[in-house]
């Protein structure tokens, strides 16, 4: 069982506790997939690799994470913006603002990295 939605906006910070909200996306699936959301927010930020590596090692400390399993990671994390523009799509009533056309150059560029890889 997968959260499927866990970003930021789903995490309440209150008095050093921390509470999850927002479960209508909760589903069997993938735990890199539940990963991936949680750090899709953090991938252009200078330091994502120091905020994965922290992450999937506190993940680790809770349970058994394959670096085989870890390794996906970059192909969740396009699965993640491929649903998130797809989300965008069904709502015309939100402002993609400067948002849309970056996440669609950088789904261009996991992409043509995943072909290149082969």
């Amino acid at each position: 069982m997968i959260h499927a939605d866990l970003h930021p906006g789903n995490l309440l910070v209150r008095e050093g506790s921390l509470a999850i909200i927002d479960f209508d996306d909760a589903a069997f699936g993938w735990r890199m997939y539940d990963i991936a959301v949680a750090l899709t927010h953090q991938q252009t930020a200078p330091d994502f690799a120091n905020v994965r590596d922290a992450f999937l090692a506190g993940y680790r400390e809770v349970r058994n994470l394959p670096e085989a399993e870890a390794a996906q990671l970059p192909d969740f994390l396009l699965v993640r913006d491929l649903v998130q523009l797809g989300w965008l799509h069904e709502r015309p009533e939100i402002d993609p603002g400067d948002w849309l056309p970056s996440r669609i150059a950088q789904v261009r560029r996991r992409c043509q990295a995943l072909l290149a890889d082969g």
